[in-house]
């Protein structure tokens, strides 16, 4: 999984549909909080034997 050093990450499922800009600013405690989460729910689905899409949606 790719580090998030400056907030959340730029997603973008379809160009000019879908768009999650670069957040600045968040505190570094709170970034390892929401990525040890999504770590978390993404081991949990895996040992229920769904895939990162079924967590994340396809991208």
């Amino acid at each position: 999984m790719r580090e998030i050093l400056a907030g959340v990450c730029a997603i973008q499922r379809d160009p000019g549909y879908f768009t999650i800009n670069i957040v600045r600013n968040i505190p570094r405690t709170q970034v390892d909080e929401m990525k040890a989460e999504l770590e978390q729910h993404l081991r949990e689905a895996v040992r229920d034997g769904k895939t990162v899409t079924d967590v994340v949606g396809a991208l």
